[in-house]
């Protein structure tokens, strides 16, 4: 078992910009997808019979979504999920960091093939204390 005492924080601001910039532009993609296609086609119906009570309301705020404007909203998206994204993440490494201080980090078991220099060296060290060299 190995433990991960430290997350380097740096490291973890440059995944968590480019992890959440592609979480953004995938289901950022989907949802645009989805209000192209379903919401704005209704949405000059919506405005234009919209009442309440017999009372017609105006909700000509919302007749100018296209989906010119949806695209430049999901660019904008993007950048603000990679924005908040690195900061969030480097404040849970920051977290993790302090937390691991206090409890030991996170256990976690590595599988190898075997060939690995650290498996040399573990075989090699292995060896040594066996014919009392160590």
């Amino acid at each position: 078992m190995r433990t991960i005492t430290r997350i380097d924080v740096g490291s973890a601001f440059r995944v968590g910009a480019i992890a959440y910039a592609i979480f953004f532009t995938i289901f950022g993609l989907l949802s645009l997808a989805m209000q192209v296609l379903f919401f704005a086609p209704f949405m000059n119906s919506i405005t234009t019979n919209a009442t309440v009570n017999s009372n017609p309301i105006d909700l000509s705020l919302f007749a100018g979504v296209s989906p010119i404007s949806l695209l430049c909203f999901y660019f904008v998206g993007i950048a603000m999920a990679a924005i908040f994204g690195d900061i969030s993440t480097a404040l849970l490494a920051w977290a993790y960091n302090l937390a691991a201080r206090w409890v030991g980090g996170l256990k976690i078991r590595l599988d190898t093939d075997g060939n690995d220099l650290l498996d040399e060296l573990g075989r090699d060290i292995d060896m040594k204390r066996k014919r009392g060299e160590l």
